[in-house]
């Protein structure tokens, strides 16, 4: 289901990652429980290891997850930026890339069992449905 998500996501919304090398592997366990998915690179390859929790939430807010981690690619990495603009730009990239239904349906599956997400995690809810409102 990933794999097919992925594939959708780089054809459709970013384009540019058609080229790179981009895997996907599962994990699960108590220790990967910090994170649904997180993209790591390694030798010119970049692989989205993915909680297999996050199995457990809609379509669309595993769409949006994805998309957030191939963000985090597109945007590459900034030593000077705090994890917290890094993590809101990505959201923010996400929503310019017209998923912002699908990244407030993650945070409407996350927040079903988890504190929501404030500012210093991505962008908020009401953050999200103010872009969606300005569309």
């Amino acid at each position: 289901m990933l794999l097919e998500i992925k594939n959708d996501l780089i054809a459709n919304n970013f384009p540019e990652l058609k080229r790179k090398i981009i895997f996907i592997q599962y994990r699960s366990g108590k220790k990967h429980n910090y994170y649904y998915m997180r993209v790591r690179w390694f030798l010119g390859v970049y692989i989205i290891q993915a909680n297999k929790e996050i199995l457990t939430f809609s379509k669309a807010a595993i769409k949006a997850c994805m998309a957030h981690e191939l963000a985090h690619i597109v945007i590459g990495t900034h030593l000077v930026k705090s994890k917290t603009e890094i993590e809101r730009d990505a959201d923010t990239l996400v929503l310019k890339r017209g998923l912002g239904k699908e990244l407030l349906q993650f945070h409407n599956d996350h927040n079903k069992t988890y504190k929501s997400y404030k500012a210093d995690d991505g962008l908020t809810k009401r953050e999200i449905k103010l872009f969606l409102k300005g569309r």
